[in-house]
């Protein structure tokens, strides 16, 4: 099992942010739409934020899937439903709720983004 919060952790979240950034160049060169895949803008961003740290509210991970907030929310659901996600009540705010990568879920990504992170090293060299 591969542990959050070790520094492969922060390589690895800085790799997808990285997806992330190059997800968003595509955006603005094809026309809107043309790319569309909430979930997995949703799943990158959750994982490079545990990595940092940061907790991640529903309204954020909403804003980081670039899609309507309704299409993210039925996202929302289908990764909870899929146990890639877990929703989490904020104890000192009920009305806020946390979005986070359940066990499988990070190991997954972090599987994925290993091997890809190391794929993609050697068009580097």
């Amino acid at each position: 099992m591969k542990n959050r919060g070790t520094q492969e952790a922060a390589t690895l979240a800085q790799f997808a942010r990285n997806l992330i950034s190059d997800r968003r160049k595509r955006e603005a060169l094809f026309p809107p739409l043309l790319f569309s895949d909430p979930a997995w803008d949703m799943l990158l961003d959750l994982f490079a934020s545990e990595a940092e740290g940061k907790k991640i509210s529903v309204t954020s991970l909403s804003i980081a899937s670039a899609s309507p907030q309704s299409t993210a929310q039925r996202w929302i659901d289908t990764l909870v439903d899929k146990k890639l996600i877990l929703r989490e009540p904020d104890p000192a705010d009920r009305r806020r709720i946390y979005v986070r990568l359940s066990n499988s879920g990070y190991q997954n990504l972090y599987q994925y983004l290993d091997e890809i992170s190391g794929q993609w090293g050697l068009f580097q060299k």
